[in-house]
């Protein structure tokens, strides 16, 4: 940290760390609402019938190509 040799290098290092304070609650909120989102039940049924869908359609697939 700078050395503060005035009062306006204080008030602006407070200014400073507040505006960082505000960045950093501001990337924690909105980590959070990605969250919430990502771990909310319909999106994670929709990801499982995904996931499921893919896994019937690689066994079609196998099967269709066993068969030729």
């Amino acid at each position: 940290m700078k050395k503060i040799r005035r009062v306006q290098d204080i008030e602006h290092e407070k200014l400073k760390l507040r505006v960082q304070l505000l960045e950093q609650e501001k990337e924690i909120r909105a980590a959070w609402k990605d969250l919430k989102i990502s771990l909310s039940p319909g999106v994670l049924i929709q990801k499982k019938i995904s996931h499921w869908a893919q896994v019937g359609w690689r066994l079609l697939n196998r099967k269709m190509m066993n068969k030729l």
